[in-house]
């Protein structure tokens, strides 16, 4: 879970979409799977799920529900679609 927008896109852009355009078809990049809960910007959500995909990868947005106080509580729920 990064804090916001701007460091989702950095991380994926960056770092992660790189490295599964490096995996070849052996390495099976369709069983790699993505997960974001970072509450952030739909178009920023939409973007990255889309650099993934094209990767060859999967993506879910999975926000999470219920502040920071609860998380450090360890009580948040994760909020997913499939």
């Amino acid at each position: 879970m990064l804090p916001s927008s701007p460091q989702v896109k950095s991380v994926y852009s960056g770092a992660i979409i790189p490295t599964l355009q490096k995996l070849d078809a052996v390495e099976s990049t369709q069983e790699t799977l993505c997960i974001d809960s970072t509450t952030l910007d739909v178009t920023i959500a939409r973007e990255v799920a889309s650099s993934v995909i094209n990767a060859g990868a999967r993506m879910i947005d999975a926000p999470v529900s219920g502040g920071m106080l609860l998380r450090l509580n360890k009580c948040a729920s994760f909020l997913t679609n499939t």
